[in-house]
């Protein structure tokens, strides 16, 4: 049977491995977070991108026909 020092002893170095592990996985959340917030502004600025092509495009094609905005036959015959 161990002794009372032995068993406080054992404790201690499961407290300080424990201890590390916590650090370690906060480090790895913090980390994410901050490349979810990296995601998320670069998601924001593509919608925000796409939508001003859209809008582009549909100010482009306002008032055209079909036939006025097909590629012309010459085109991609290289």
């Amino acid at each position: 049977m161990k002794t009372a020092e032995e068993r406080l002893e054992s404790l201690e170095g499961d407290n300080y491995f424990l201890s590390q592990k916590v650090q370690e996985l906060d480090d790895v959340l913090v980390s994410q977070q901050k490349q979810i917030d990296r995601l998320e502004k670069a998601l924001e600025e593509a919608v925000s991108a796409i939508g001003r092509l859209r809008a582009s495009m549909e100010e482009l094609t306002s008032g055209k026909n079909a036939q006025e905005l097909e590629v012309p036959p010459h085109y991609g015959k290289w």
